[in-house]
């Protein structure tokens, strides 16, 4: 008699031992929990990161500045140039402060232009007495 032992089926062709197949699956498993908890160690780091921005006073800076930018009545046509502009300022922007200051120099610009035609009108007509 020849007493046959049984091997169990490879996972692949490549000759490799049952043991070697419960080896891959570890090895593949340990590198699923790594990614893991690299996920979440750079989670982790975003975390710190945004609440460093926060103490510093940064977020509600930028948060300002992007506001303001959305608040525009005319968008600028590089808006890079304006976060730059705005972030770089070492004062702090008020925003409705200057959006007031801006309605009252339209209306100024206004009121100015209304003159100036008033004022071609009476020169035009005392050109048309003198003649």
């Amino acid at each position: 008699f020849f007493l046959m032992i049984r091997r169990p089926p490879r996972s692949t062709q490549s000759r490799s031992s049952a043991a070697s197949d419960v080896y891959k699956r570890q090895v593949s498993t340990q590198s699923t929990w790594g990614e893991l908890m690299s996920f979440q160690n750079i989670e982790s780091k975003k975390e710190e990161f945004r609440k460093y921005l926060e103490r510093a006073g940064a977020l509600d800076k930028m948060t300002r500045v992007l506001v303001g930018l959305y608040e525009e009545p005319q968008p600028p046509s590089n808006a890079v140039e304006y976060i730059k502009k705005y972030l770089a300022n070492p004062a702090d922007l008020d925003s409705e402060q200057l959006r007031q200051e801006f309605q009252r120099a339209k209306e100024e610009n206004i009121l100015l232009k209304r003159r100036l035609e008033d004022i071609k009108r009476e020169i035009s007509s005392l050109k048309g007495e003198d003649v």
